[in-house]
C-alpha cells in the first residue's frame, strides 16, 4: 500500500467534511457550491464544472451544469469533457490558454491545466468533474489524488439526487461545515 507524505494527511479530515456535505439535505446546487469551496482547501484551481445525468446516469441524457462562482469568463471546452468520457479516465492537459478556452478572449497570454475526471460508481457514468487552473504545473498528482478519493461521496450524491437511491440525508448547515470536526 502507497504511504501518504506528511502534506496529504491533513486532506482526511478535509474529505471526512466533504462527505457530510454531500450527504446534507440541503440543495443540490448549493452542496456542489460549497464542495467547490471545500476543495479549493486541497486542490489549486481557478474554477470548475460539474456535469452529471441526475436522471439518466448516462452521458446521452440530458445533463446538468454547475459552477464555480468567478470563474473565467471563457467557456468549458465541451470536447474536452467528451474525452473525458470516452476514455472513461482522467484526463489532465496543459496547453496553451487561447487554445484551451473557448471565449472572447483575442489572444490570452500563458497557460492553463484542465483536470477532468469521471465519476464512475458501480460501471455507471453519474458526471464529469473539471478543473482548471493557470500554470503548466498546476493540479498535482497528490491534488490529482484528492480528487480521486472524493469521486466515490460524489456519485453517491449525483445518484441520490437523480432518485437512484434510498439514503438518508444529514441535516447540515454552511456553518457546521469545517475541517477541524
Amino acid at each position: 500500500m502507497l504511504a501518504l507524505p506528511p502534506t496529504t494527511q491533513p486532506a482526511l479530515p478535509l474529505l471526512s467534511t466533504i462527505a457530510r456535505l454531500l450527504s446534507s439535505d440541503r440543495s443540490f446546487a448549493a452542496r456542489i457550491s460549497d464542495l467547490f469551496v471545500l476543495l479549493r482547501e486541497a486542490v489549486a484551481f481557478h474554477d470548475g464544472r460539474l456535469v452529471c445525468w441526475l436522471q439518466s446516469a448516462q452521458a446521452s441524457g440530458l445533463r446538468e451544469q454547475f459552477y464555480t462562482p468567478n470563474g473565467w469568463q471563457d467557456a468549458w471546452n465541451d470536447e474536452l469533457t467528451r474525452q473525458v468520457v470516452q476514455h472513461g479516465s482522467a484526463v489532465r492537459l496543459t496547453m496553451p490558454m487561447r487554445l484551451l478556452l473557448n471565449g472572447d478572449t483575442p489572444d490570452p497570454a500563458g497557460e492553463v491545466t484542465y483536470f477532468g475526471v469521471p465519476v464512475l460508481w458501480n460501471g455507471r457514468l453519474w458526471g464529469v468533474l473539471e478543473l482548471r487552473a493557470a500554470g503548466a504545473g498546476a493540479i498535482s498528482e497528490p491534488e490529482q489524488g484528492f480528487v480521486s478519493a472524493l469521486l466515490p461521496l460524489l456519485a453517491a450524491a449525483i445518484a441520490v439526487e437523480g432518485g437512484a437511491g434510498d439514503v438518508a440525508t444529514l441535516p447540515l448547515h454552511a456553518g457546521e461545515l469545517t475541517a477541524q470536526q
